[in-house]
């Protein structure tokens, strides 16, 4: 009889913790706000065929993320300027998420010296106590952090440069966009005022909102 209650007792105590487990995970990855008029015109302009088709060759992958996905329908109007060309060529465009567990991606596309890649991810990347009180980590829903830049004059021995912001939207989902310049394009990312610029052609290339 001992046994027996002990056994039930133990599958009580697994079975609670298994749930605290799952609240806890629940909790700890980000809510997205559908009804966003961004996402809302994607959606219809998708409808009409008339959404951006960036990365066209992955858009089935790109409908199972459970986030909207900002990227670069095309490429940048100041980093195109900086190439010293009128009309950039496509970049090399890589898209890496987890198809079991679609609460993330990162695209990455590669031009001439410069690489950009845009990540995103639901999951919250600590966990906190409840009464943990955290000070100016929070940004405000649907800003812009500042521009970040790291080169030689920061890192000594560093050839290229890298730039970095977020940008926080639906309502507070961190966007990052990092980019990486060789030495020879190094120019575009000591640049923060042609990078602020061709932030504003960062848009939703692919929602999917549960139905």
């Amino acid at each position: 009889m001992t046994i027996v209650r002990t056994a039930a007792a133990a599958l009580a105590g697994l079975a609670a913790a298994l749930t605290a487990a799952s609240a806890a995970q629940a909790q700890s990855s980000l809510t997205v706000d559908w009804s966003k008029p961004e996402i809302r015109s994607f959606v219809d302009d998708k409808a009409r065929g008339v959404a951006p088709t960036a990365l066209a060759q992955e858009q089935d992958r790109l409908g199972k993320l459970k986030l909207p996905v900002l990227g670069f329908a095309r490429p940048p109007a100041q980093l195109t300027r900086s190439l010293g060309v009128s009309a950039a060529a496509a970049p090399k465009s890589k898209l890496v998420m987890d198809d079991d567990n679609p609460v993330w991606y990162h695209i990455v596309e590669r031009y001439d010296g410069i690489t950009i890649t845009v990540d995103a991810d639901l999951r919250l990347q600590e966990n906190l106590p409840p009464s943990a009180k955290v000070y100016g980590r929070v940004p405000p829903p649907d800003s812009t952090t500042k521009i970040s830049v790291i080169d030689g004059t920061t890192e000594p021995g560093m050839d290229g440069a890298v730039a970095e912001y977020t940008v926080y939207k639906f309502p507070n989902i961190p966007y990052r966009v990092t980019i990486e310049c060789q030495k020879k394009a190094i120019d575009y990312c000591r640049n923060p005022e042609a990078i602020t610029k061709d932030s504003d052609t960062l848009k939703v290339i692919s929602a999917r909102p549960p139905q």
